[in-house]
């Protein structure tokens, strides 16, 4: 199976990983806006990404922004990354594809596990699949994700540990003050 060819744009904190075929889709650009720029491609990857992405995804649960930081504080990697690129179910397995290839996302999650403290996952899951890593968090949708979509409460986004498994919101905050014991204290 061919493999799906993923750009890599760094950020100061984020790496974000994206097919050409989504970029394009969404109108980004990468380059510095001009009034010109901004008539054509209105939007930057990195303010979409911070926008659609980290922001939307953190907002699905007022605890996750505490429980992710006290997280990165135990892995200490020091950096994001986001995995943006049109997602699908095939052969009962979760795939990210460039609109001629597939890429299993297990794979991708496998390839970056503990270089960074948290994936972001935004690709959609129709087939509800899940994941693990060994490191890393991992922030992903459930179901066929769209912004109209999830406030429609159509997808939710899930939040997965290692050593927790996914977290239930229910005791999310339990969770937390149990991350924070785990931090040296001042």
């Amino acid at each position: 199976m061919p493999k799906v060819e993923l750009k890599k744009h760094e950020m100061e904190e984020q790496d974000i990983y994206y097919t050409e075929d989504v970029f394009k889709e969404f109108g980004l650009n990468l380059k510095e806006k001009s009034s010109t720029e901004l008539r054509r491609n209105p939007l930057h990857l990195e303010e979409f990404v911070e926008r659609e992405i980290i922001t939307n995804f953190l907002r699905a649960n007022n605890h996750f922004p505490e429980f992710l930081s006290a997280y990165s504080k135990i892995v200490d990697a020091g950096r994001e990354a986001v995995l943006f690129a049109h997602g699908n179910s095939t052969n009962n397995r979760w795939m990210y594809t460039d609109g001629k290839n597939f890429s299993p996302v297990q794979r991708w999650i496998n390839s970056v596990d503990g270089k960074y403290d948290i994936l972001y996952l935004f690709c959609c899951n129709p087939g509800n699949h899940e994941i693990r890593s060994k490191k890393s968090a991992v922030i992903h949708p459930i179901g066929t994700y769209s912004g109209i979509r999830k406030a429609a409460g159509y997808v939710q986004i899930e939040l997965y540990a290692p050593g927790l498994g996914y977290v239930n919101p229910y005791t999310i905050e339990y969770d937390t003050r149990e991350l924070l014991k785990r931090l040296p204290q001042p």
